[in-house]
């Protein structure tokens, strides 16, 4: 029987092979609980590369002011919807002249151009325990998508229960999945989900779907 174990090192070797690239070990003794959901520092970074001709614009001062600006917003942004537009369109800011630009957080068009991680056990903040799925993948600093992966073989529906993880982690840490926009179950069977916020910690019912293998994987890098 494989392991859940193994399954994580087969999916770790798939996620790397298609150009996602590990959170360091470093990374993680720097960071053992991530509060704010997001990773900042390359969040930040990210948003400044991206936009570099809009920013260099700005004055170094006032640069810095729009970056931190533009940080507050995604933070502090509660409707899930809202953010999901932030991710899609970037956000709008304004410059002292009152100027008004937008400014991307991933870039659509252009796929290379952004950052893609994964942390493996990353743990984020949630009441009355933080979440921690088996992997998470960030784009540009920004977990997008979760996986909960469990054995293939077992005399159990191993998919069933990386569903109900989800489903935990949904009401454990709500603000997570205003990021976070869906979930993978790996078990017995693909699966994956819609994800939402669930604050009021309901019983909800999901649409699942089965992934289907596709022909041919395309690279990211």
């Amino acid at each position: 029987m494989v392991s859940e174990a193994k399954v994580h090192e087969k999916i770790e070797r798939k996620l790397q092979s298609i150009g996602w690239e590990k959170l360091s070990e470093e990374f993680f003794r720097e960071h053992q609980l991530i509060e704010n959901y997001i990773i900042e520092e390359l969040f930040l970074q990210q948003v400044e590369k991206l936009n570099r001709e809009i920013l260099d614009k700005f004055s170094l001062e006032e640069r810095n002011k729009v970056l931190q600006k533009v940080k507050s917003v995604i933070l502090n942004e509660n409707n899930p919807v809202k953010v999901l537009e932030y991710l899609k369109g970037g956000i709008n800011v304004q410059s002292s002249r009152k100027k008004t630009f937008r400014l991307k957080l991933i870039d659509h068009e252009n796929p290379a151009n952004n950052l893609y991680n994964y942390g493996h056990e990353t743990l984020f903040k949630g009441n009355p325990l933080g979440s921690k799925p088996d992997f998470t993948l960030f784009i540009n600093g920004i977990p997008i998508v979760i996986i909960e992966a469990k054995r293939e073989f077992a005399d159990y529906d191993t998919c069933l229960e990386a569903v109900k993880d989800i489903k935990e982690y949904e009401k454990r840490s709500p603000k997570l999945f205003n990021f976070v926009q869906f979930g993978i179950a790996y078990g017995d069977e693909k699966k994956y989900m819609a994800t939402l916020p669930n604050s009021e910690k309901r019983e909800v019912k999901k649409k699942i779907e089965i992934w289907k293998n596709q022909e041919k994987i395309y690279s990211i890098s």
